[in-house]
């Protein structure tokens, strides 16, 4: 049967367990890779470049890169699968004003906060545009990426990005009783940027890999 790119499984076709053990081992080794680059770009950040891993970090510039990839794969492939092209293109739009937020420092140079903005008006071009090309196929398609393993991916780096990195990476919670208030601010900085980083290419190992949703 012809695979397509929202079928369930990461690898199709059949395999000798010699050759699935093989293709888990490199999905391991690949994970291992992206788990290892956020601690290697902050450390970049904070030893070489000296920058406390600000807006114009190594990591920061990764973490608007990777996001800016996930916006292109999904509209790109919500034009050629309409069965599924309102839902990619309701996500697009998410991880686009995920974006947006994450540009801040730039749109502050308008006025602090500017970047509500323009998020606003790219959520609202979004579910009008999903709307109008394609609202019959939203649930069908939330249903279909529930069950790919994707999801599990996606739910688990945005839970990185939105919980996390903010509640261990919190100074007032944790890190000001320990390091104190002077010391703590530099500290929980790089290590929110860290885990968000690492949730951002966990969103997008799920979504644009050999394995993910858009295989």
């Amino acid at each position: 049967m012809t695979t397509t790119s929202c079928e369930e499984v990461g690898f199709q076709g059949p395999h000798s367990p010699l050759t699935t053990l093989l293709l888990a081992a490199c999905d391991i080794l690949f994970l291992l890779l992206l788990t290892l680059i956020p601690t290697l770009t902050v450390a970049l950040d904070l030893r070489w470049l000296h920058n406390a891993v600000g807006e114009a970090s190594i990591t920061e510039l990764l973490q608007e890169g990777i996001l800016l990839a996930i916006v292109i794969g999904l509209y790109w492939k919500g034009r050629v699968l309409p069965e599924v092209r309102a839902f990619l293109w309701l996500i697009a739009g998410f991880f686009g004003c995920l974006l947006i937020r994450e540009l801040d420092v730039f749109f502050d140079m308008i006025w602090h906060g500017f970047w509500v903005y323009p998020a606003l008006l790219l959520a609202t071009a979004t579910l009008v545009h999903t709307w109008r090309h394609g609202r019959a196929t939203l649930l069908s398609g939330a249903a279909r990426f529930a069950q790919h393993r994707s999801a599990l991916f996606t739910l688990f780096g945005l839970l990185l990005v939105a919980v996390f990195s903010r509640v261990f990476g919190s100074g007032s919670l944790l890190w000001n009783e320990i390091l104190g208030v002077s010391n703590a601010f530099e500290f929980k900085t790089a290590l929110q940027e860290g885990i968000e980083l690492l949730g951002y290419s966990y969103v997008a190992y799920g979504i644009l890999t050999h394995g993910g949703y858009l295989r």
